[in-house]
């Protein structure tokens, strides 16, 4: 059985205790129902639309019948009984990293044009310096002074940086 997410509305100042969304749930390709968790801490409300009640029963039993999740939690390791709003629950979350991530990678694209970036990898956090006045390493590079310029900047970071830091630059030799 195949069960989507569509349409799914996140709404960062509203989650609290949960992740507060709205979203479309499509089960074997057809529009079942909608979801939605209020971000107070309670649970996801699934809703069929008309004609659908079955089919999403259907995707209940489904969810049911699932191997538990194993969840550490205080050092213990916890099984978790599959249930629908879980797997909502759990399709929401793995949407919202990919956009954050997204939306990183973004940032240090954004940042690679203009200075030499570096951080660990997928950590969430990077560091940057600028060359004075912002030019675009893409028209530095094209002199011999400027990639010498590069080149001396990125050994001096490369100094100063810590364990399993890297240069994330991927526009620059390094």
């Amino acid at each position: 059985m195949k069960i989507e997410l569509k349409k799914i509305a996140f709404y960062e100042r509203m989650s609290e205790e949960t992740n507060a969304f709205t979203c479309d749930v499509y089960v074997n390709g057809i529009k079942t129902g909608y979801a939605k968790n209020d971000g107070q801490g309670g649970s996801t409300y699934i809703h069929s639309y008309e004609g659908k009640s079955l089919l999403l029963h259907e995707a209940e039993s489904y969810a049911e019948a699932q191997p538990p999740i194993q969840v550490t939690f205080a050092n213990h390791t916890h099984p978790i009984k599959v249930t629908l709003d879980l797997l909502i629950d759990k399709m929401v979350e793995e949407h919202v990293k990919a956009k954050l991530n997204k939306n990183f990678e973004k940032k240090i694209q954004k940042a690679c044009e203009v200075s030499i970036v570096w951080g660990v990898p997928n950590s969430g956090s990077f560091h940057a310096i600028p060359f004075q006045g912002k030019p675009k390493l893409s028209e530095i590079s094209k002199t011999m002074q400027g990639q010498a310029a590069i080149k001396t900047l990125v050994e001096k970071i490369k100094k100063q940086m810590k364990e399993g830091e890297v240069i994330l630059n991927t526009n620059i030799l390094h």
